[in-house]
């Protein structure tokens, strides 16, 4: 071989090995590696985020949601900054999996310690009628119901959980947030039973509640469920400062969800 063939061959596997590595190159800038403008504008975030998520597959995309859902920009900047997708679906995988089997313990253990309280509160009960009555400012969604206080706990006041159901529907066509207060009544001691009429959304009423939908309904029904966190006693502390069984659901719902995008 002529030392022009050689140097021609030789050339030619400098371009194909060259070649070869711009192929490698571009086959690992896949979009979960591509850097994150995190300490901008929301704008230059955005510029940068957009095209990321529109090559990700449906797993990846679930999984960047998961991990970003209770993360601000100013956070997600502080955490991971101007990091790609994958380490911050990565950071947040391995921070849950760490954190977390500690955490539930500890949680678990305070739910279990408080099951007694929470066995009491649960017997505080309102049996509930609805009506829509009209005054100054217009339709008024009103509950009157019949509260007992079957506890062995005294209480100041608590809030309800309002869930209205149109003929005969499994599912509440609307629910609401009330309160029942009791302090200008010597409070609500155990074995007492009072009367409260609440109106829907404070003053005028909310809007969903007596829509044309509800006023022409062949049946209504309204069910109260006691928000255990809210209920207080005579000084106006709560039995129960942390609604524990939602805060455990939460954190192993969490947890598999850490687990299930673990392979990113």
């Amino acid at each position: 071989m002529s030392s022009r063939s050689r140097r021609g061959w030789s050339a030619a596997r400098e371009v194909s090995i060259l070649a070869l590595a711009l192929v490698g190159l571009v086959g690992c800038s896949r979009p979960l590696d591509r850097s994150l403008v995190t300490g901008k504008t929301l704008a230059d975030y955005r510029a940068s985020f957009e095209p990321v998520y529109a090559e990700m597959n449906a797993h990846e995309r679930e999984a960047f949601d998961w991990a970003v859902s209770d993360l601000d920009q100013a956070t997600l900047h502080g955490r991971y900054p101007n990091g790609s997708a994958r380490e911050v679906i990565r950071g947040e995988v391995r921070s849950v999996l760490r954190d977390y089997p500690k955490a539930l313990r500890t949680l678990q253990a305070e739910y279990e310690r408080l099951a007694s309280v929470r066995a009491e509160l649960v017997k505080v009960t309102a049996r509930g009628g609805f009506a829509i009555e009209k005054d100054f400012f217009g339709f008024q969604p009103t509950i009157t119901s019949e509260i007992t206080n079957g506890s062995r706990y005294p209480i100041s006041r608590l809030a309800w959980e309002a869930a209205l159901y149109l003929n005969g529907a499994g599912d509440p066509f609307a629910t609401a947030r009330v309160t029942s207060d009791f302090r200008s009544r010597n409070g609500l001691r155990p074995g007492d039973t009072y009367k409260v009429t609440s109106i829907v959304g404070f003053v005028k009423g909310d809007d969903r509640w007596t829509s044309l939908e509800v006023r022409n309904a062949h049946s209504v029904r309204v069910a109260l469920t006691p928000v255990l966190t809210s209920i207080e006693d005579f000084a106006g502390r709560q039995y129960l400062a942390v609604d524990t069984a939602r805060k455990l659901k939460s954190m192993r719902i969490a947890r598999a969800a850490a687990e299930r995008y673990a392979d990113i």
